[in-house]
């Protein structure tokens, strides 16, 4: 079994704003230009949307109109928990876990910890993709930790 990816921040603001930055406005501070598949089609990723319930999609709209989908939302409760399964460029049935929760830190916000794993369903490209994965979610949540400061 590979490990999975843990990555936590604090970011200065409510479990219930943390979340809706995270969740709801995802579009405004994903970085689409180096993290989102349309790029690799030769278009332009314009934005990402999560559908805010349970089996809801997740995915990115190019500048074409095409929907990358990038998952399934697995665990949807507004300023606590935010899961998806997580396949781009892959089937589903390759698709890894992403899980995100928000604690209320009582003295610097919100404690927000990613968990990335069920790496195993990659097969043979498992470690290499969670090694990228592990450096890409330091950019990624930098972003977010930015976006959250406004």
């Amino acid at each position: 079994m590979i490990a999975p990816i843990i990555k936590t921040i604090t970011v200065p603001c409510t479990p219930e704003k943390a979340f809706n930055i995270f969740v709801e406005d995802i579009g405004s501070w994903w970085p689409l230009t180096t993290h989102a598949i349309s790029p690799g089609n030769d278009e332009i990723a314009e934005t990402v949307t999560v559908e805010g319930i349970v089996g809801g999609d997740i995915y990115e709209t190019s500048n074409t109109g095409t929907r990358h989908n990038w998952g399934k939302v697995t665990v949807f409760e507004p300023g606590k928990t935010f899961a998806m399964t997580w396949h781009l460029s892959n089937p589903p049935s390759l698709g890894t876990l992403v899980t995100i929760t928000f604690s209320d830190n009582k003295s610097n916000g919100t404690d927000v910890m990613l968990r990335h794993d069920n790496w195993d369903a990659l097969g043979k490209d498992a470690s290499e993709k969670r090694e990228q994965y592990d450096g890409g979610w330091v950019g990624v949540l930098n972003r977010y930790t930015n976006a959250c400061q406004d």
